[in-house]
């Protein structure tokens, strides 16, 4: 098979002269036609990404894509990701794929590739990378991308550095270490100012020695990982396993037992609801926690994988709860469920308003999810216990543990890890490779950035020899979550282009990106569809009664007004108060409900601050007519006009209309009435009107003359204006209602 361009000259491989793009005479001959001004290289440039020229290329490649050689291919996302946002002409080619731009000589051939493990070139070509033996293609290519979009939580096409990006926020690496972007969030772990009076000393030991022990999926790293894999740390010469498993125990044994005396030495008093817990119905509470939204974030099933974090599907977004009560004190787990922010102000969870009973009943239920494990309580002999928390503040310093909780004591203390905000441009030179076997046998070829960073990542302490002592815990990061980490980090260059190349420079931007750190620290997608992401309560409602899970949100800033969002963020209400389901207080600050309200506008594509837009109000034939197309079209069969009617079945309710003229956008709503189908898949509302014809939609009413536009105009107008006494009853059922999608 012959390939030709667009001119009819055969496409010949020849080295190009910029950036290692191939050419031929005929393209060129073509580009100088076209640019006859513009230097080569940039003609080259724009030979990549015009129409006109790479024609030959996309049928050549419909036809049979394996007959086109891949130096004469197209960019696999040449419009959407190349042409439209990261155009040669601006770009270039080598600040996504690395390289050198100036040097071209045998970039296609294998031995002269300037890949990864080229001595000389600075920059190397990105196409892939060799970790731990293991080839990966296209990681660090992602790995650039953040020196542009580092605001962005979520990139469509870096899949593997969004994942590395949340998973690094997620198990909270940064409270040891220093990154700029990061150094202003909330600690990730819970409070240990006053421990003492939510559990025990026993179970504390248990936790602190190895928390997957105790919960498998669970965020916090072993600190002592010797004791559980004598692999995980070096063997003084001439130890067994045997031998060096027996002393690592006998050392976290050692050291977990002075930690808990300092945190229960320094504990301060909780300031708990009740010295004691009232009684309360354990059915009644697991009825309560399975609908109120508690499984929203928590599951309380032993191994249930249901409720992982979005940055991995191997960690729990929250705690599940299958032995809550082998930790937990009844009059801390009521004071907790009751406010959970009174306890703890930092804590993610929020408020879900239960009354002094339900609380109870919760309670009295999560008191019933208990273990047969048994947590002895330390015995300390005079003055043992001074002794042992004088030993656990220094560990509490060696360890950081005040990185990730606050601790008394430590309220000034600063983080103990390596800086990372140029990480990714760290010379192997710098990196202490002990003496590990893998890189001892052959440095040259794999004693590499990416294999030390994959191996601290795996078990960081086997870097650990006579001199020199690591600190780093063991994470367990699967491969998948390795090699995510090491994508992000690789990112991290410590320098950003100029501004024209930046993401979020634009106040839609910047609201959308500020938006989604809110989104995902607060865990919104657990409970809701948030642009076309999350949901995950959803999946324990059925096909039959969706309408009783939480809303979809896609599409919630060209939906509903900015001022109602923003004081519902800030004191939520039962939307729906014959569901059980509810929305709770997280008692967002001002600037976050605002930065919310934005968010969810700016991802509309709508202005913020919002402009008040008045609907007209209806009077005379026009409210007459209204009134009889509101009836005949039966809207409050299914929507309820301030509560449910008698016998109504709340499965069938659809939302209250006395709420739209404060809550809805009056734009909104002609589009939604037009085709709800196509805002919300698989909703129940039909569509009465059929605009398959866009010029001569199609109506079931004569109201208005059968005109669909003046009909749906004037319900928008009659919803903004409602009142409860307004309300007609409705007629008997419609004939041909559309429902089309």
């Amino acid at each position: 098979m012959v390939l030709k361009d667009a001119s009819g000259a055969p496409l010949v491989e020849k080295k190009a002269e910029w950036n290692g793009h191939s050419t031929n005479p005929g393209l060129l001959a073509m580009e100088e036609d076209k640019h006859p001004e513009k230097p080569l290289d940039e003609r080259v440039a724009t030979a990549c990404s015009d129409k006109d020229t790479v024609a030959a290329f996309e049928d050549a490649a419909k036809t049979n894509p394996y007959d086109v050689k891949p130096v004469f291919r197209t960019h696999p996302h040449r419009w959407d990701l190349l042409v439209k946002e990261h155009n040669p002409e601006t770009f270039g080619c080598t600040t996504c794929h690395g390289g050198e731009g100036s040097q071209t000589k045998g970039v296609m051939h294998r031995k002269f590739r300037h890949g990864e493990d080229d001595h000389d070139w600075n920059d190397p070509l990105t196409d892939e990378v060799t970790v731990m033996g293991k080839k990966y293609k296209g990681a660090f290519m992602q790995a650039k991308c953040d020196k542009c979009h580092y605001q962005e939580y979520t990139l469509a096409d870096a899949p593997l550095l969004s994942k590395g990006k949340k998973l690094f926020t997620d198990v909270g690496c940064w409270g040891c270490h220093p990154i700029e972007g990061y150094n202003d969030l909330a600690k990730r772990g819970p409070t240990l100012t006053n421990i003492a009076s939510k559990t025990a000393q026993g179970w504390a030991h248990t936790w602190i020695s190895y928390p997957k022990g105790w919960r498998p999926a669970t965020r916090m790293p072993n600190f002592w990982p010797g004791a559980v894999d004598p692999l995980a740390v070096p063997h003084p010469e001439g130890q067994s396993a045997e031998q060096v498993l027996a002393t690592q125990q006998k050392l976290r044994e050692q050291e977990v037992s002075a930690i808990v005396a300092y945190l229960w030495s320094n504990s301060e008093k909780a300031p708990l609801l009740v010295s004691a817990a009232p009684k309360g119905d354990p059915a009644r509470g697991k009825e309560i926690f399975e609908s109120v939204g508690c499984k929203g974030c928590h599951v309380a099933e032993k191994g249930s994988t249901a409720r992982r974090s979005e940055g991995s599907s191997e960690r729990d977004y929250a705690p599940n709860l299958w032995n809550v009560a082998d930790k937990a004190k009844p009059e801390w787990i009521y004071s907790w469920v009751k406010n959970p922010k009174a306890m703890w102000p930092e804590t993610k969870m929020p408020d879900l308003r239960l009354k002094d009973a339900e609380a109870a009943d919760v309670t009295a239920y999560l008191l019933t999810l208990k273990s047969d494990q048994s947590y002895p309580e330390p015995k300390y002999g005079a003055g043992e216990q001074d002794r042992l928390a004088a030993q656990g503040k220094d560990l509490i310093a060696k360890y950081g543990c005040f990185g990730c909780h606050n601790i008394k004591g430590f309220e000034n203390a600063q983080k103990i890890g390596t800086e990372l905000t140029e990480h990714g441009i760290k010379a192997k030179e710098l990196l202490d490779f002990g003496d590990v076997q893998y890189f001892t046998e052959d440095p040259r070829h794999r004693q590499t950035y990416v294999n030390w960073v994959w191996q601290k990542l795996h078990v960081p302490r086997t870097f650990a020899y006579e001199r020199v002592e690591t600190k780093m815990p063991q994470f367990d990061f699967t491969d998948d979550e390795s090699l995510a980490i090491l994508t992000f980090l690789k990112g991290q260059i410590g320098e950003r282009p100029d501004a024209q190349y930046l993401t979020g420079q634009t106040e839609q931007q910047a609201a959308v990106f500020k938006g989604e750190r809110l989104v995902f620290w607060n865990g919104c997608r657990n409970c809701h569809v948030v642009e076309k992401r999350g949901g995950k309560i959803r999946d324990q409602f059925n096909e039959d009664n969706q309408s009783f899970a939480p809303p979809v949100l896609t599409g919630e800033g060209a939906k509903v007004q900015p001022h109602w969002l923003f004081g519902f963020l800030k004191g939520p209400f039962d939307l729906r108060p014959w569901l059980t389901l509810r929305m709770p207080t997280f008692h967002f600050t001002d600037q976050d409900a605002t930065d919310l309200v934005h968010y969810f506008a700016a991802s509309s594509s709508k202005s913020f601050p919002y402009l008040t837009a008045e609907a007209p109000q209806l009077t005379g034939d026009r409210l007459k007519q209204t009134e009889g197309l509101f009836a005949e079209l039966q809207c409050t069969k299914c929507h309820v006009v301030g509560q449910l009617r008698p016998n109504q079945d709340p499965g069938s309710a659809a939302p209250n209309f006395l709420l739209a003229k404060e809550r809805l956008r009056p734009d909104w709503i002609p589009i939604w009435l037009k085709n709800p189908q196509a805002l919300l898949d698989g909703t129940r509302m039909p569509s009465f009107w059929d605009f398959s014809d866009e010029a001569h939609p199609t109506s079931p009413s004569k109201a208005f003359d059968g005109d669909a536009r003046r009909q749906i105009d004037a319900l928008r107008d009659y919803l903004m204006h409602l009142e409860l006494k307004q309300v007609p009853p409705p007629k008997t059922a419609m004939r041909d209602v559309n429902s089309h999608g």
